[in-house]
């Protein structure tokens, strides 16, 4: 694609250059070698490229003062200390009047630069696919594809923070992020040659990279004053609303547009490259060959990428080492704590440790709870070596079983001759052990030794050994095709120019080998052992005239379809051993991934590019668009994984709490709106499935957790209705109306003096039962009976529906009368020896309200008192310094070897909205159970939640704490401080942190009711003159809503789909019927209007089909 234009610079901001450009000169062509690395642009640090702070200082390191961040400027205060006895949370946020415009404001979207591309992580893989990640500046990260499934984005267990635990679940990728230049376990990237002159696309390459938010599409520029080429760089996967077929491609699309920004013609050449990491996680060295070939197909050239397995025949083993023994076998020598005075059995370890695979009853395993007790950060502090009794090779292949942290040159086995290391293994951060073979035949007759090192602290900081054998064959613990990293990866261009194929390249110095290949092309394939990384590449000519711009478009693509036979923490899956990834049958191999995306690429491409235009296309800001769109890209994470069956399921986060938890679910909006497809799947074949019992309870993580939770199954029944409105018809709805029927009636024979309200055991999402009448669980039982009630009059049940009504009627003056304090909802434990609020003020106090609003139910709270409610969370809970909060805090938690007083979800320093407070005291007798300390915390989740009630209460200052809390959440995960794409809660990309669509929904009032054909608006911020994107039961498009000259015009225009309408509301500025109404669509006949304070609904004639293009609109004059 070619676009010629004027010769000019595009206006960029101002660049802080803090990397010299790695620039690479062929040797015989120019001046030759190369100059390249870090350097710093200034001398007193001021543009940010100063020293780093190191882990332990950065552990250490506190934030005073009550400062935004990502502002760099005070949002609020100043504060004066509390005094003995107040509140520690100022009531008056004193909120910098700046800050509280920019809340309102349009705003520009996110760009970044100099150091803060460091974190910046953007899911850019196909809907449960794995982990891709974007980095900042547009290479490519994780990597977490192969099926490894391990906790965590990546790994990052500390020895502590702050003086508690600091594992993956506690936060530590929120108060240590990882940066994207430490987990490239793939090579890959691309670069540009004009003249002599090789320029990686990267901060290495150019002087000038600026990244772009605009999920799901990531942006980057590349600008260098001696380049006279210009690059910009659009990645993604195809992301379409409502398709998931289209959306759970196994692939990334890289559209790279080159535009020559001199006067003079410019020839050069693209070059792309990919590291060929098929059985890169499984130990399977000798057991075969990777292969790089090109493959050419109409319209693509592939360099494609596989595995070959070798044929060995069986062969007699010979025992070096199978560690048996008490004390070590003869000839091995023991350095260091971490190895003990021998092997260590099962029955020594914590039980914590879940060492699995291994062979016999003893092991190395240098984790020695022996030595330190069942503390994880202790015993993976410790360090030592083994080393064994030299030997003579005299087989062809070294086998052993490996375990623990995957820490090169630091937990690892190695093989010495000479003293120097020629093969080493490690561990996959997993603790349960895989079979490892080095391919020794070059060393046939030389003395060696076995050395087993642990140099680590921290994270995974230990290894583990057993069995070490000598055999002429490498072991096949499981058949090499059948390996869950067994599969096919391929880098492609599309288009019909014949792009250069290079097949044989090591990963480490692609730029410096890519051009000295003959010609710099060949067309023949290569192959290298398991074991010895191997890369392939893509070389394209271009010629640009002056102003003229080229797109070439690549897709990296993917196919691993073996999720493995016994997954960690996936074990219990029903059929797990004969499922694979939902891509298996659709595709044979990775350039199979990319063919198809070549043949639909202008479809897949353009309505990418369209939802991202409809979305952002829209009046309201930037940031709070980009914040409540971010979260989905959880499902683009191995937090969410699709089966070939059809089933749908998720973790809590990546890698922790299985089973498509119900109550941490129940909060996440963003998926049911996209992609309600696999909501409803969920509903259909697990909740009201497997999950189901016939006495109506359900299981609250399925095959997982085969007990009900209150909180997941009310929430459920109202996920149901949800899924039931985005559906364009009934059927979903009868398919399992019985059964959920009889689950709501499950719960109603818990409320045993038909109040309205439960007092028995609730099992919930702070992981424990509460027991007594609690406004948190009640307002949620009251809003699944009242969507029970509108299920029941959908499917003609209209005993039931009565039932529903009368239990609504009578809970809803129960609540206030037994559960409001004058200020807030309360709960009344019977005792105090389980966990409890008692007289605190909960953020989730009115959670079954905040839903009710969402799916337009009656409601469950009356407006005055929920007003007074939310008034008192602003005031008693959001913190303007979360982190300072819980020193004054009277919960000090329960068990400091597990959350102790809270995990660090907000730093010192940071705004956010605390779970609870006590106020009017109580907090000491909120129960002795390590699960208290979660009321110190600040959960995305939750707080989203609770800014989404307040801004569908619709008063201007709840409306404006709304966005304030939202907006504390999105400053909180400014890319200065970490990855603004993972939103963390107990791991990476967790579940609930989509709660933050139903901030979207509040802002637009939304509502919309498939099956009945209604959808509606009432805008909270800029009525008069308001635009936003809608998603919708087959469609999604925009909505537009105008005031002016004494008119109300709403206008609905769709953009992918068809919308069926027979209803549409709207808020009008003032109670009172309209002077006249107009319908503008072809056949507006017999429309009429009902009126219920300003609320007007108009009922249409006949039933509108607005189709792709097509737009209904309503104008009432007043």
């Amino acid at each position: 694609m070619r676009e010629r234009g004027a010769v000019d610079r595009p206006s960029i901001s101002c660049f802080f250059p803090c990397f010299a450009p790695r620039r690479v000169v062929l040797a015989g062509e120019g001046q030759g070698g190369q100059t390249g690395g870090m350097s710093n642009c200034c001398n007193d640090g001021s543009c940010g490229c100063g020293p780093s702070v190191s882990r332990r200082g950065f552990m250490g390191a506190s934030v005073g003062a009550w400062l935004m961040a990502a502002a760099g400027s005070a949002f609020a205060g100043p504060f004066e200390q509390p005094q003995p006895g107040e509140h520690p949370i100022p009531a008056d946020k004193k909120l910098s009047q700046t800050w509280v415009r920019s809340l309102y404001e349009r705003g520009q979207p996110m760009r970044c630069r100099g150091q803060e591309l460091t974190y910046i992580g953007m899911p850019v893989g196909g809907v449960c696919c794995g982990t891709m990640y974007l980095g900042g500046d547009g290479r490519l990260w994780v990597w977490d594809i192969f099926n490894e499934h391990h906790l965590g984005v990546v790994a990052n267990r500390l020895p502590e923070y702050r003086g508690q635990r600091a594992t993956e679940v506690d936060g530590s990728n929120y108060f240590a992020p990882p940066k994207a230049d430490e987990h490239r376990p793939v090579g890959q990237g691309f670069a540009l040659r004009v003249g002599d002159e090789v320029r990686t696309l990267d901060k290495e390459g150019f002087s000038e990279v600026e990244f772009e938010s605009g999920y799901p599409i990531g942006t980057v520029r590349y600008r260098d004053a001696g380049c006279p080429i210009a690059v910009r760089l659009e990645a993604f996967s195809p992301f379409i609303p409502l398709d998931v077929d289209s959306s759970s491609l196994p692939c990334t699309i890289m559209s790279f547009e080159l535009h020559n920004t001199s006067s003079r013609v410019v020839q050069g050449e693209m070059g792309g490259w990919l590291e060929n990491a098929v059985a890169i996680r499984n130990g399977a060295t000798g057991l075969g060959v990777r292969r790089v070939r090109p493959v050419r197909r109409p319209g693509l050239t592939s360099v494609a990428m596989d595995a070959l397995p070798k044929q060995w025949e069986s062969v007699e083993e010979v025992v070096f080492a199978d560690f048996e023994q008490q004390t070590w076998p003869a000839g091995w020598v023991a350095q260091g704590e971490a190895m003990g005075e021998g092997p260590i059995a099962r029955a020594e370890m914590a039980a914590y440790h879940n060492v699995s695979n291994d062979r016999g009853l003893r092991s190395v395993n240098t984790h020695n709870t022996r030595a330190v007790g069942p503390d994880v950060g202790a015993a993976d502090n410790l360090k030592g070596t083994l080393t064994s009794p030299e030997f003579t090779i005299g087989k062809r292949f070294i086998n052993m079983m490996v375990g623990g942290g995957q820490h090169p040159g630091k937990t690892c086995i190695n093989l010495l001759i000479d003293d120097k290391v020629v093969r080493t293994a490690t561990g996959r951060n997993n603790n349960r052990m895989s079979a490892q073979s080095w391919d020794v035949r070059e060393f046939a007759g030389k003395k060696a030794r076995i050395e087993i090192v642990d140099d680590q602290t921290g994270a995974w900081g230990h290894i583990a050994c057993d069995h070490i054998v000598f055999a002429d064959a490498p072991w096949k613990e499981n058949a090499f095709e059948q390996m869950s990293d067994f599969g096919s990866m391929a880098l492609s261009l599309l288009g019909d120019a014949r792009a250069g194929v290079v097949s044989d390249l090591d990963p480490e110095a692609v730029v410096e080998q890519l051009w000295r290949q003959p010609s710099g092309r060949t067309d023949d394939a290569a192959t290298r052992d398991i074991g010895k990384r191997h890369a392939g590449a893509l070389l394209t000519q271009v010629r640009l005239e002056p102003g003229e711009k080229i797109t070439l478009n690549y897709v990296v693509s993917w196919y691993f379809p073996f999720i493995a036979h016994d997954p960690p923490g996936m074990h219990a899956i029903n059929d797990m051993p004969r499922l694979n990834r939902h891509y298996a049958e659709r595709f044979t191999s990775a350039w199979d991934v990319a063919a198809l995306v070549a043949r639909d690429f202008d479809q897949l491409t353009a309505q990418t590019r369209l939802f991202h235009e409809t979305w952002y296309g829209t009046t309201l800001p930037h940031w709070l668009l980009e914040r409540t769109l971010h979260t989905v890209n959880t499902a683009q994470t191995t937090t969410c994984h699709l089966f070939d069956n059809g089933r749908f399921w998720a973790w809590e986060g990546v890698g922790c709490c299985h089973g498509t938890c119900q109550h941490v679910w129940n909060y996440g909006q963003t998926l049911a709106r996209i992609f309600p497809d696999l909501e409803r799947r969920t509903r259909e074949m697990v909740d009201f499935g497997l999950a189901w019992h016939e006495n109506g309870a359900t299981d609250y993580r399925a095959e997982y957790g085969r007990h009900v939770a209150h909180d997941g199954q009310l929430g459920t029944i109202l996920r149901t209705y949800r899924e039931h409105q985005m559906s364009s018809d009934e059927q979903f709805l009868k398919r399992i109306w019985s059964r959920v029927r009889k689950s709501l009636e499950y719960i109603m024979a818990q409320d045993a003096d038909a109040d309205g309200l439960l007092e028995g055991e609730q099992y919930n999402t702070l992981d424990a039962s509460w027991f007594g009448n609690m406004a948190w669980i009640s307002s949620m039982y009251l809003a699944a009976v009242a969507a029970g009630r509108e299920m029941a009059l959908d499917v003609g049940d209209a005993e039931f529906a009565q039932t529903c009504e009368k239990i609504l009627e009578t809970g809803r003056k129960s609540l206030v009368e037994k559960l409001y304090d004058g200020e807030y909802f309360i709960h009344t434990p019977p005792d105090f020896d389980h966990p409890n609020t008692n007289k605190g003020c909960h953020a989730d106090q009115l959670f079954g309200q905040s839903f009710a609003h969402q799916l337009g139910l009656l409601r469950v709270a009356d407006a005055e008192h929920s007003r007074s409610a939310l008034a008192s969370i602003w005031k008693y809970n959001f913190a303007p310094d979360a982190g300072k909060y819980r020193e004054q805090s009277p919960v000090k938690g329960a068990d400091p070897n597990n959350v102790g007083p809270g995990r660090w979800y907000a730093l010192p320093g940071e705004a956010g909205l605390i779970m609870c407070t006590w106020p009017k005291g109580g907090g000491e007798k909120s129960g002795n159970h390590w699960a208290v300390g979660y009321f110190n915390e600040c959960w995305t989740g939750f707080e989203y939640q609770v800014a989404s009630h307040m801004i569908y209460e619709g008063t201007p200052d709840l409306v404006q704490s709304g966005l304030a809390i939202t907006r504390a959440a999105h400053d909180r995960y400014h890319p200065s401080q970490r990855n603004p794409y993972n939103e963390i809660e107990c791991s990476d990309h967790y579940a609930r942190a989509m709660s933050s669509f139903g901030v979207y929904l509040a802002c637009c009032g939304y509502e919309h009711h498939g099956p009945r054909g209604h959808i509606g608006f009432a805008p909270r911020l800029n009525a008069d003159d308001f635009s936003g994107a809608f998603t919708a039961a087959g469609a999604w498009g925009t909505f537009v809503q105008r005031r002016a000259d004494g008119e109300q015009s709403l206008s609905i225009e769709v953009k992918w789909g068809e919308l069926v309408v027979r209803t549409i509301a709207m808020e009008l500025p003032e109670a009172g019927d309209p002077a006249a109404l107009r319908v503008e669509w072809p056949d507006d006949s017999g429309a009429t209007f009902e009126r219920d304070g300003k609320r007007l609904l108009v009922r249409l004639g006949e039933p509108a089909r607005v189709r792709t293009g097509e737009r209904l609109g309503i104008v009432a004059t007043f």
